[in-house]
């Protein structure tokens, strides 16, 4: 059998085998240096125009986001704004439904006058002052002297009144008042 030669190298002693050092003429260096820096320039253009696209590509995407965002609160801003106005509208009917629920009706602002006049000159205490029940629901809270006694009274029409006192009292009727009047134009005519 044949022998084996065998051999022990130490590590210090390894190397690496690798080829020669390329030698090359300047000529050769020149356009092989010159090929290096066009396709390196062409690889740095390609991965520009890459680099751009991709920005391009993200930046729609994240346009189309923005878009689709700003179009969701648009619209949820649109909701809210419908949502305001049907509620203020909805207040403003209750509050006006609350004034016009708390101003009392003309004929009964006329019958308080009446008897806030035909009252000052009367000196009783007590006076009673006889109203139509729907002008005693109005007035009750109106009329603020200690005096006064309302009375709500189904002979008397709406927008009439009487006042009765110890000494007297006034009839606020417009039957009175038209009355009173006539009488007053007659004396005058004579």
């Amino acid at each position: 059998m044949p022998e084996v030669l065998h051999v022990d190298i130490d590590d210090a002693q390894r190397t690496t085998l690798h080829g020669p050092d390329a030698v090359l003429d300047p000529a050769t260096a020149a356009v092989v240096d010159a090929a290096v820096a066009h396709a390196r320039d062409d690889a740095f253009r390609a991965g520009e125009r890459a680099g751009r696209d991709a920005a391009r590509s993200e930046l729609g995407r994240v346009a189309q986001a923005i878009d689709a965002t700003v179009s969701g609160l648009r619209a949820d801003l649109d909701a809210q704004r419908d949502e305001a106005t049907r509620a203020s509208l909805e207040l403003a009917r209750v509050v006006a439904a609350a004034v016009l629920d708390a101003t009392p009706p003309a004929e009964a602002l006329a019958v308080l006058d009446r008897v806030r006049e035909a009252t000052a000159v009367l000196d009783d205490a007590p006076l009673t002052v006889r109203l139509h029940a729907d002008d005693h629901r109005v007035l009750a809270d109106l009329l603020d002297d200690d005096r006064l006694q309302l009375v709500a009274d189904a002979t008397v029409s709406r927008g009439d009144a009487r006042i009765e006192g110890a000494s007297g009292g006034a009839d606020l009727t417009r039957q009175a008042l038209l009355d009173a009047a006539l009488d007053a134009f007659g004396k005058e005519a004579r």
